[in-house]
C-alpha cells in the first residue's frame, strides 16, 4: 500500500512544522510493538523515514517485534510492513486516511519525555520519563497458554479467527465447525489481544466476550488478556486452568503410519460420509470415506506420524462421535470428540519408488466426471493418481468394443501428496461399453485398482463407463473464453433518476420515515442523495448501536449501465453477471417480490430486453443471479398464504408452523413459518411436501420426492421468462445446497431446452465436485480453489508460492477439464471485504488480478476493483462506483492496468484456452506457462517486498510444446508497470531469447510480467 494520503499530510506536516518552532526539541525514545507470530520479517515505515518499507527492521521475540527510534516532539503517521504487507498499528485507536481506504496509525509525541511506547501506551506517556507498557500488545516473556476461542453460527459456511496474534489475517486461522459450533485454540504468550471471528468474510466482535476496545471502523475489536502461569483458557470468560507440570510425551520415531477409520450407519440412506479431525484442520469436505465393498461400513486410511488426535464422523452434515471408540474428550459444546492414539503398533508406511510396494490405502475409488469424462461421444478421458514418489509407471487396462489394451498413463501434474494421470481412450462406437481398472506398477510388482480399490485381480471390479450413465458434459464455448465483470445493479450507475425508489410501495409503509427522533435501529428505506456519501454503508448515521445502514438507496439502474457500456467494451469484458434484478424490497433484491418481473426502479421490461440485445451487439453475454431457496416476505404467494391462510392456493408453498401471523412486523417469523436461518425475510419455498425444509436439501432423485408441483412449475418459468423473453445467457444459483438437490436437475433440463449454450453457475465455497456435472452445474464460484488461495498468496502474503501451488492444482483435477475452463475465477464479491481493503497495497491488487486474466477458467472483476475501490464488510463492499477516478492519477494508472491485462486476455487464445504448467515456484516466485498448438504465454509473479531470481529452463518450456514453436518472448507487461518495482532484468517492450539456453530473469518485490511467442 501506499501509506500517504496527500492532504492527510500536508495537515499533520503542518501540525510538525508548528509545533517544531522555538527552541530545539529534546528527541524522545519512542519503542514500537507488533504482534506477528508467523511472520518472517517486520519493518516500521512511516512519516519519520519517508515511508521507507526497508529502512527500519524490528526485532522479533517469540512473534513480538519491538524497535526504539529517536523522534523530535511532533505528530507522526505510521504503519508495520510485514512480509511485504502494510497494517495499522492494532494496539493504537488513532489513525489517519491513508488515502487506498485503510487506515494510518497516527502517534504524537509529546515534549519532555524521555522514553515512551507507541500505540496504547502512548496516550499514558505524558512527561514520564520511562516507557509505558502498551494495553494491547503480548509480552514476550512466560510460557505459551492454549487460549480456546469460541463462535456459534449455524450457517456460516467457514469462519476464520483473527486478531493480533495473526496480523489479523482473514485466512490464515480456520476455526473447525461442530454443528454450527467453531472452535479454534491457538498457543499465546502472556499479554492482552484484541481479536475478531471472520464469518463468511463479515468481521464479527466475540458476543460472549464483554471486553473490547474500538476498532477504529466504528465497531469494536473482543479483547482477551492471557494470564501467565495458566496452562489453558477461554477467550471469551477468561477461565483458566493452572499450569500443570508437562506430562512426557514420547518423542516417536517421525514415520508415517498407516491408520484405517471405520464407520457403520445405523440407518440406511446415508449419501456423504467424511472425517474430520485435528490432521485435517477439522476440514468436513476434505476426507471422504466410502464403502467400495458395498457392506454398509464406510472406511478411509490416513498416514498419520506417531501422536494423539481428536476426530468426529460428518454423516450428511451432521457431526458424530466414534461410536466403537470409549476414548473422548469433551469438544467444548456439550459433545465429545473421539480420540486416537497413534503408537508403533500401527504399521510404518514407507513411500519410496522401486521398492516394489504400491501405497493405496487412501486411494478412494471415485468414479464421475473428475475422473471419466466423455470429451465427445466416442472419446473418453480417464484420470488416475498415485502417491508422489511411489510407483514408477500407471496404466489404464481396459476393454472396449471386444478388444483388450493396456495404454501408458501420462502424468500431468502433481499436487502436495499425488502425482495426476491422464489418457484418453477412443471407442469404435459410443454405445460400446468401455470397461477399466488402473494398473500401478513399481519394481516387480503390478496391482490394479477398480470400482473396489485396490487388488491383485485385473478383472476384479472393474469401472464400467456407459454413455447412457454418463451423457457428454459440455461447458459452453463463450464462457470459454469469457471475462466477467459483476455489477450490483442498484450501485454501479443511474442513468435515470425518474425511476428512482420513492418508498411508496405498500411492503414500504411504516418503514419510509424516520420517528421524530431521528434515529432508529430497525429499518429505514430511503434515498442517499450524493452518489458519493458512503459514510453510511461503514455506520449508519440513523443507528444508535453502530451498525452500518443496510437500507440505503442510491438509484443505480439498467440506464446507467447502459450509458457505461462503453466503458465496459474499452476495459475488455466480455460477459456482465447481474446480482438480482428481480423486484425486491431491498437494495440487493435476494428477496424477491417476483421473480418474473425486472424490478422497475431498474427500469422497464422493454429497457432490459433492449439493454441485453445491445450487448450482445457488443459481444457481450449477461447473467443474472436467481434465489430460489426461498422468496421475500412481500412476495405475491406469501403475502396471499399470510392473508388467507390455509384457504390460500399458496399456502403450501411455504411451510407454515401456525397461522395467522402478528400484524406487526416485528415479531420471530420463524416460530411462524420456515424462513432462511431465521430471518423472516426470506421464507423457504416448500419443493417436498412429505420433508421438512431441512431434510428435503439432499434427496437426489425426484422419485423419492413428494414434489410440490406448483412451486417448481413457478421456478422452471422463471427461467424459460429470463433465457427467452429476455434472452440472457445463464444463472448464477444463490445457496444451491440449499435446494433440493433432485431440482437441479428439472432446472438444468429446462433451461438446456430454451437455450442450448446457457451457463449455469453455483454459490458454491467449498469443494462443488457433486454440483459439477451435466445435470447440474457448470462450474461453481471458484472460492475453494481460486480465491482463498489467491487471497492468501497474493493479497496476504501469508503462504509461499509452493503452497499456493499444491492448494490450487487440486481445483483442476476435482473437476473436470471442461468445467474448470468455465470456473468462476473471483477474488472478491459482494459477499466479501473488498480485495484492496483486505490486501492494503495496491500491487497486490495489480498481482491478483494479472495471474486471474493468466489463469485457466474465467476471469472475474468486482466492480470498481479496476479503479482501486475499498469497502469493508457487507454493505460496505457494495459501494457506489467510483466515477470520480479520472481525477486521480493513481486510479486512472490502475484502470489502465487492468484495461491492458483484460483486452490481452480476451484477444490472446492461449490465454484463454491454454493448458496451464507451473514451472517454478521459489519462495514467494511464481512461474507458469499457458501453452496452445505452438503458442505459449509465460508469466512470472513475486509476491514478496524483495526481488527473486528464476531461471526459465529452456528445456522445460520446449517440453510443453510442439517442435519448431518460437522459443523467443515478447515482454508484453512488464514489471516496471507495478509502482516501486525498479531493478528488473528487463521491461515491455524487450524480448527474451530461450533458443541458446536457460535464462535468468529478475523481478522486483511486488511485480509480474507476461511474456508471449
Amino acid at each position: 500500500m501506499s501509506p500517504l494520503n496527500k492532504s492527510a499530510s500536508i495537515l499533520f506536516a503542518v501540525l510538525v512544522l508548528v509545533m517544531g518552532m522555538g527552541t530545539p526539541a529534546r528527541a524522545t525514545k519512542v519503542t514500537f510493538q507488533y504482534q506477528a507470530p508467523s511472520a518472517g520479517s517486520v519493518y516500521l515505515a512511516g512519516e519519520f523515514n519517508n515511508w521507507s518499507d526497508s529502512a527500519n527492521p524490528m526485532a522479533n521475540a517469540d512473534g513480538t517485534w519491538t524497535l526504539a527510534i529517536d523522534l523530535t516532539p511532533g505528530t507522526y503517521m505510521y504503519k508495520f510492513v510485514a512480509d511485504g504487507s502494510w497494517f495499522a498499528d492494532p494496539g493504537n485507536p488513532t489513525t489517519a486516511e491513508d488515502g487506498f481506504g485503510g487506515k494510518n496509525s497516527v502517534l504524537t509525541v509529546p515534549e519532555n519525555t524521555e522514553e515512551m511506547m507507541a500505540g496504547a501506551g502512548a496516550a499514558a506517556a505524558g512527561a514520564a520519563a520511562k516507557p509505558v507498557a502498551p494495553a494491547t500488545t503480548a509480552t514476550a516473556t512466560g510460557g505459551k497458554v492454549q487460549v480456546t476461542f469460541r463462535y456459534e453460527d449455524a450457517g456460516a459456511s467457514s469462519v476464520y479467527l483473527a486478531g493480533d496474534f495473526n496480523g489479523w489475517s482473514d485466512s490464515s486461522d480456520l476455526m473447525a465447525n461442530a454443528d454450527g459450533a467453531w472452535t479454534k485454540t491457538l498457543a499465546l504468550a502472556p499479554g492482552d489481544y484484541a481479536y475478531k471471528f471472520v464469518a463468511d468474510g463479515s468481521w464479527t466482535q466475540d458476543p460472549a466476550n464483554a471486553n473490547a476496545t474500538d476498532d477504529g471502523f466504528g465497531g469494536k475489536n473482543s479483547l482477551v488478556h492471557v494470564p501467565a502461569g495458566v496452562d489453558k483458557m477461554d477467550a471469551a470468560s477468561g477461565d483458566a486452568a493452572a499450569a500443570a507440570p508437562a506430562a512426557a510425551v514420547p518423542a516417536g520415531d517421525g514415520e508415517l503410519r498407516s491408520v484405517e477409520f471405520r464407520y457403520t450407519p445405523v440407518i440406511s440412506g446415508v449419501a456423504n460420509v467424511f472425517l474430520a479431525g485435528t490432521f485435517n484442520d477439522w476440514n468436513d469436505s476434505k476426507t471422504r470415506m466410502t464403502d467400495a465393498d458395498n457392506d454398509g461400513t464406510y472406511t478411509v486410511s490416513l498416514l498419520l506420524a506417531e501422536g494423539t488426535y481428536q476426530y468426529k464422523f460428518v454423516v450428511d452434515g451432521n457431526w458424530q462421535q466414534d461410536p466403537d471408540n470409549p476414548e473422548t474428550a469433551d469438544d467444548g459444546f456439550g459433545g465429545q470428540n473421539s480420540i486416537l492414539t497413534v503408537d508403533a503398533s500401527f504399521s510404518t508406511i514407507e513411500i519410496e519408488l522401486g521398492d516394489g510396494k504400491i501405497y493405496s490405502d487412501d486411494l478412494e475409488p471415485v468414479f464421475d466426471y473428475s475422473t471419466c469424462n466423455p470429451l465427445s461421444p466416442i472419446e473418453i478421458s480417464l484420470t488416475a493418481k498415485a502417491h508422489l514418489g511411489d510407483v514408477e509407471e500407471v496404466s489404464l487396462v481396459y476393454q472396449a468394443g471386444g478388444a483388450s489394451s493396456t495404454v501408458v498413463m501420462d502424468p500431468v501434474e502433481k499436487d502436495a501428496s499425488f502425482q495426476y494421470y491422464r489418457t484418453v481412450v477412443s471407442l469404435d462406437d459410443p454405445a460400446d461399453e468401455l470397461s477399466y481398472v488402473i494398473a500401478y506398477r513399481d519394481a516387480g510388482t503390478t496391482e490394479y485398482f477398480g470400482a473396489r480399490g485396490m487388488g491383485t485381480d485385473p478383472t476384479a471390479a472393474p469401472f464400467v463407463y456407459r454413455a447412457a450413465d454418463f451423457p457428454p458434459f459440455f461447458t459452453p464455448d463463450w464462457a470459454k473464453d469469457g471475462i466477467i465483470y459483476q455489477i450490483f445493479p442498484e450501485r454501479f450507475a443511474n442513468g435515470n433518476p425518474g425511476n428512482d425508489p420513492d418508498f411508496e410501495e405498500i411492503w414500504y409503509h411504516g418503514v419510509n420515515k424516520l420517528p421524530p427522533s431521528g434515529k432508529t435501529n430497525g429499518e429505514y428505506f430511503h434515498m442517499v442523495e450524493d452518489w458519493y456519501d458512503v459514510e453510511g454503508l461503514k455506520k449508519s448515521p440513523y443507528r444508535t448501536d453502530g451498525k452500518p445502514d443496510y437500507y440505503s438507496f442510491y438509484g443505480g439502474d439498467i440506464a446507467g449501465i447502459e450509458q457505461k457500456l462503453d466503458y465496459l467494451n474499452d476495459l475488455g469484458i466480455t460477459v456482465i453477471y447481474f446480482n438480482p434484478l428481480n423486484i425486491g424490497v431491498s437494495n440487493h433484491k435476494y428477496d424477491p417480490v417476483d421473480y418474473h418481473q425486472v424490478d422497475p426502479h431498474f427500469g422497464t421490461r422493454d429497457e432490459f430486453i433492449d439493454f441485453v440485445a445491445d450487448c450482445h451487439e457488443r459481444g457481450i453475454r449477461v447473467v443474472v443471479d436467481m434465489a430460489f431457496n426461498h422468496t421475500g416476505n412481500w412476495h405475491f404467494a406469501f403475502r396471499d398464504a399470510v392473508d388467507n391462510g390455509p384457504d390460500s392456493q399458496y399456502y403450501n408453498w411455504y411451510e407454515f408452523h401456525k397461522w395467522p401471523l402478528p400484524s406487526t412486523r416485528d415479531f420471530n417469523a420463524s416460530e411462524y413459518y420456515d424462513c432462511w436461518w431465521g430471518f423472516g425475510l426470506h421464507p423457504n419455498l416448500n419443493y417436498d411436501l412429505k420433508r421438512s425444509n431441512a431434510d428435503e436439501n439432499n434427496i437426489d432423485n425426484v422419485k423419492d420426492a413428494a414434489v410440490n408441483k406448483a412451486v417448481v412449475d413457478y421456478v422452471l418459468k422463471t427461467a424459460e421468462i429470463w433465457l427467452k423473453d429476455f434472452d440472457i445467457d445463464g444463472f448464477r444459483l444463490d445457496v444451491p445446497n440449499e435446494v433440493p438437490f433432485w431440482f437441479w436437475k428439472l432446472f438444468r433440463e429446462r433451461c438446456d431446452a430454451i437455450k442450448d449454450d446457457v451457463w449455469l453457475v453455483g454459490e458454491l465455497w467449498g469443494n462443488a465436485g457433486r454440483w459439477v456435472n451435466p445435470n447440474c452445474f457448470d462450474s461453481t464460484m471458484n472460492y475453494k480453489f481460486f480465491r482463498d488461495p489467491v487471497m492468501d498468496f497474493f493479497g496476504k502474503g501469508s503462504i509461499d508460492a509452493g503452497a499456493f501451488d499444491a492448494r490450487l492444482s487440486p481445483g483442476r483435477f476435482q473437476y473436470p477439464p471442461q468445467s474448470v475452463a468455465v470456473m468462476m475465477n473471483l477474488m472478491d464479491s459482494h459477499d466479501t471485504i473488498r480485495f484492496l481493503t483486505s490486501a492494503g497495497d495496491v500491487r497486490r491488487l495489480m498481482l491478483g488480478a494479472m495471474f486471474t486474466m493468466t489463469y485457466v477458467g474465467m476471469p472475474h472483476i468486482w466492480y470498481g476493483d479496476e479503479v482501486g475501490m475499498t469497502g469493508g464488510k457487507d454493505p460496505d463492499c457494495r459501494r457506489p462506483m467510483d466515477w470520480k477516478y479520472e481525477g486521480d492519477p493513481r486510479k486512472v494508472a490502475l484502470r489502465d492496468y487492468y484495461g491492458t491485462i483484460t483486452r490481452l486476455r480476451r484477444d490472446t487464445p492461449v490465454l484463454r484456452r491454454g493448458s496451464f504448467t507451473a514451472l517454478a515456484a521459489e519462495g514467494k516466485g511464481y512461474v507458469y506457462a499457458r501453452e496452445l498448438e505452438g503458442r505459449m504465454a509465460i508469466c512470472a509473479v513475486n509476491a514478496g517486498p524483495s526481488p527473486v531470481t528464476l531461471v526459465l529452463s529452456a528445456q522445460d518450456v520446449q517440453n510443453l510444446t510442439l517442435p519448431g514453436a518460437e522459443m523467443v518472448f515478447d515482454v508484453e507487461v512488464g514489471p516496471e508497470v507495478f509502482p516501486r518495482a525498479t531493478g528488473a532484468s528487463f521491461a515491455a517492450g524487450d524480448k527474451v531469447d530461450l533458443r541458446a539456453g536457460d535464462v535468468e530473469i529478475t523481478l522486483p518485490g511486488m511485480s509480474g510480467t507476461i511474456l508471449l511467442n
